[in-house]
This record gives C-alpha cells, structure tokens and sequence, in this order.
C-alpha cells in the first residue's frame, strides 16, 4: 500500500538521490564559503588544506548523519526498503561512479587537450572545473597540479563519501546514537568545574 507523499513509504530510489544530494550541498558550501567569503585563504597552500580538512569534517558529519536517518527509517516495520549492514556502501556507489567518471573524463581531457600551456578549450575547461567543483570539498588535499591529482586527494575523494556513509548506515542499523554516548562526558566536565568553582 503507498500512500501519497507519506514519509513512511521512502523508495530506495529516494534514497540514492538523498544520499547524492546530501554531497552535492557540501560541495557548494565549501564552493560557496571558499569562493565567496574566504578566496584568500585557498590561494595559500596551508590554509587551503586547513579549509578542506575543516569541510571534510562537516561533509563526513551530513553524510553519516543523514545514512544513520536512513537506517533508523529502513528499520521501521512500515518501510518500504530493507535495512541490511552494508547498505550505507550501496548508497554512496552514485557518488563515487560520479566522481569516478569526472576523474577519467578529467584525465583523458588532459591527455587529449592540454598545451604546453594548459586547457585551453571551453570543452576541456568545463571538464576539468566541473572535477574540481564536484570535489571542491577536498580541494585543499587534491594538490591539484595541472592533470594530476595528489594520492592524499585521490584517497579523500573516494575513501571519505564510502567510510561516513557506511559508518553512518552501519551505526544506525545498530541503533548507536554518538551523541548519546559523548553526553555523559560532556556534563561530567561541567559537574567538575562547577564543584571546583
């Protein structure tokens, strides 16, 4: 039985496009702040790193947040999809074939297009920018020199989107809630600090 625009009938397919979503926001709020309020700091190579390891932290964050909602949903009685371990793997595969194809199309354009001086083609630069704004988010560890990509940043790309979603699946199908777990350390230091003051 569906129900029209109920919350309790989500189809994996809506799934797929949260999960792709969810990373397409982070990639244009790290575009967003670093383009837009902090340009300066990206021209600079250690701040640039700083940038992309702060916005690595909140991109691993939305990602295992929202995998972890959607296991407690698949674990519901009324859900419409099946709940299973490695399902948070499943779910970032369209992001990671993405990115896997941005990265070939990017490294064949190089290979095919590049001058002594770079791209120069709109074609070959829409490639290449459209690579950098779909991993702007790991920008700062990509080191990227015109057609190679650092192995910190190749790393970043597929490794960070595969471990927060399988993470944040996996905890949730568990039923972990970390928050729950750090608040007890959390009023401890307040209790402590009060009883000193």
């Amino acid at each position: 039985m569906r129900m029209g625009g109920s919350s309790a009938q989500i189809s994996l397919k809506s799934q797929f496009v949260t999960v792709f979503l969810r990373h397409m926001f982070v990639s244009a709020l790290a575009v967003v702040f670093g383009l837009g309020a902090f340009w300066w700091l990206l021209t600079q190579r250690m701040t640039n790193v700083l940038y992309s390891c702060v916005f690595i932290c909140i991109y691993f964050g939305m990602m295992y947040a929202k995998c972890s909602r959607i296991a407690g949903h698949d674990l519901k009685g009324y859900a419409q999809t099946k709940a299973y371990p490695a399902k948070g793997i499943v779910l970032i595969l369209p992001v990671l074939a993405v990115t896997l194809l941005l990265d070939i199309v990017r490294l064949a354009v190089w290979k095919a297009a590049a001058t002594e001086r770079g791209l120069e083609s709109i074609g070959a630069l829409a490639c290449n920018t459209a690579f950098i704004l779909w991993n702007f988010t790991f920008n700062g560890v990509m080191a990227i020199e015109r057609d190679s990509v650092s192995f910190a940043g190749h790393t970043a790309i597929y490794a960070v989107p595969l471990v927060s979603a399988f993470l944040g699946y996996f905890a949730g199908y568990k039923k972990f809630v970390i928050t729950e777990k750090l608040l007890p350390f959390i009023y401890e230091k307040e209790d402590e600090s009060e009883e000193s003051g």
